[in-house]
């Protein structure tokens, strides 16, 4: 299984389009930081720089096309290389393939943090006055390490679902849109029975907790269990599609 994870991690750092989702990475990241900026120094609020940097309409634009760029290909490009059946062939069980796969995705997740990591602490350093704490760092950046993971999971799926990466990344945007936004439903549409179940479900609303600097445990549960069962849906179709042959 290490020896399929280094492989997975090399051929990601070997390509070309790992270096513009890098890229794109970076510039989003560094515009949602920028429009963080203003709006500490405008709004005057009793809030932190992430606290912005994280709730601006640019930062969910570029969270809701990082994964199907990072997962799209991870199964459907084996089968359009026709890779996958080499894979499958190897003394590896299905759900090592899959683990290491998910991890090594997840690994080249968190590298595309790391820009952004510096660049906070670099203004924290020349500031004169602090604008965040260690643990208000610690914790927003957890929190996108968790969801992240979920994220990714299902985006291993849809790859998994699909022999056509096109299709697997239209999937994907497909399944994110309502996750990612359901929270806000009940502000158009105003309270309905379930409108707190919608605000529980987008991310926005473990991401304002985990801002506070404070850990809620619900949400770490909601999201690795999520993760767990999307990867044990992943191996199941894997193993459906190799005994039937059947794609879509």
């Amino acid at each position: 299984m290490l020896t399929l994870y280094r492989k997975e991690i090399k051929s990601f750092f070997r390509s070309s389009g790992t270096w513009i989702i890098l890229a794109y990475a970076s510039l989003m990241q560094g515009i949602s930081m920028s429009i963080g900026i203003q709006a500490l120094n405008q709004l005057k609020l009793d809030q932190h720089l992430l606290y912005f940097t994280f709730h601006t309409p640019i930062f969910w634009f570029f969270y809701l096309f990082l994964f199907p760029l990072l997962t799209m290909k991870i199964f459907a490009g084996e089968e359009k290389t026709k890779t996958l059946e080499l894979l499958i062939a190897t003394p590896l069980r299905i759900h090592y393939i899959v683990i290491s796969k998910y991890l090594a995705i997840l690994t080249s997740y968190i590298i595309l943090w790391i820009p952004s990591i510096i660049t906070l602490l670099l203004i924290q350093r020349l500031n004169t006055s602090p604008i965040f704490d260690l643990n208000i760092l610690l914790s927003n950046y957890g929190i996108l390490f968790i969801m992240g993971s979920f994220y990714l999971s299902i985006g291993i799926f849809c790859s998994a679902l699909s022999s056509n990466i096109i299709n697997a990344g239209i999937i994907n945007i497909g399944i994110l849109i309502p996750l990612l936004f359901s929270g806000y439903i009940p502000n158009i549409w105003g309270e309905f029975p379930i409108a707190e179940l919608f605000r529980y479900i987008a991310p926005q609303y473990h991401i304002y907790y985990f801002s506070q600097g404070s850990i809620n445990s619900s949400s770490i549960i909601y999201y690795l269990s999520g993760t767990l069962l999307l990867l044990y849906l992943t191996k199941i179709l894997i193993q459906k599609r190799i005994k039937t042959n059947s794609y879509i």
